[in-house]
């Protein structure tokens, strides 16, 4: 794997702030990845390195959660009902190798309480993606069942009219023969844990999903049409319904830290490849399982048993 550097690069007043508040959009380029933050709107974009121009990822993403707080149920904080915004960076050294978390924290909400939202997107070295989640912070009565580092409802060409371009869906589990498709890039579908939206003659694609599984629940939501449009995206923690086997909402983690599951977000020249990155990102997080090479296990038991 080539090497790739990473470039951070923001107009405002202060030159590279540990922490700075946000009064223009920043720029943070990680290999052929580029994210910008902008700030009318307070909204993300992410964008691949097509050649002669860049090419979405996704457009337009507003961070959301819901929350709990001091007894009191169903408040919604997003970047955009915020109405300060800081922009602070620190270097990292962990399992995925070295590099840097860019986090954006949002805070004094339309609610009017102290819980801040902090989105943050790490950049390593040598790696040809970008990990995000979100953070919510208060006091020890929150609790929250949703949070979405990626929320799109504005809509957004991604590639050119086809009807080989498509989206897989991949199920929770194997119960009730349920099976992976690859839908049209037209209508609704939710995927569970990651999705690959990908263009059918060139296979280029993105690929967007969780690569931690401990917590939370996880699922790539997409509203699509024509065959190369989509009209809403959000890749989230908290799914419940009936395919992932619930008759209720997800639980509700507790504490004065709630963090959503730390997302994966690749633009591949063949998603197929991409969607292998994806395992391995996986794999650095929880190792896999050794290989097991001696003889298939039999176990039998008697009818009745």
């Amino acid at each position: 794997m080539r090497k790739k550097g990473v470039i951070c690069t923001m107009w405002c007043a202060c030159l590279f702030p540990a922490m700075a508040a946000m009064a223009e959009d920043v720029v943070i380029k990680a290999g052929d990845l580029r994210i910008t933050y902008v700030e009318n709107g307070k909204q993300f974009n992410v964008e691949y390195n097509g050649g002669k121009a860049y090419r979405p990822v996704f457009m337009g993403s507003v961070p959301e959660a819901t929350y709990d707080i001091h007894g009191k149920d169903g408040f919604r904080i997003s970047s955009a009902s915020c109405a300060e915004a800081d922009y602070q960076k620190r270097t990292v050294n962990d399992a995925f190798g070295k590099g840097t978390c860019h986090a954006f924290v949002f805070s004094s909400p339309a609610s009017g309480d102290d819980v801040t939202l902090t989105q943050e997107f790490y950049v390593y070295e040598g790696r040809d993606y970008v990990l995000t989640d979100v953070v919510l912070k208060g006091d020890a009565s929150l609790r929250s069942n949703y949070l979405a580092p990626v929320a799109v409802a504005t809509p957004y060409d991604l590639y050119a009219p086809a009807q080989t371009n498509r989206m897989l869906k991949v199920p929770f589990d194997n119960d009730g023969f349920v099976r992976y498709h690859k839908n049209r890039l037209a209508g609704d579908m939710t995927s569970y844990e990651v999705s690959a939206l990908y263009a059918g003659e060139s296979r280029r694609g993105i690929v967007l999903g969780s690569v931690e599984h401990n917590r939370w629940k996880s699922a790539v939501e997409v509203k699509a049409s024509g065959d190369s449009r989509v009209e809403a995206l959000k890749v989230f923690s908290g799914v419940s319904n009936k395919e992932t086997r619930d008759e209720l909402p997800h639980g509700k983690v507790k504490g004065p830290e709630v963090r959503s599951a730390l997302m994966f977000i690749g633009a591949f020249s063949d998603w197929r490849n991409g969607m292998e990155e994806y395992a391995r990102a996986n794999t650095l997080v929880q190792p896999m399982r050794k290989t097991w090479r001696s003889a298939a296990r039999l176990s039998v038991g008697r009818a009745g048993a």
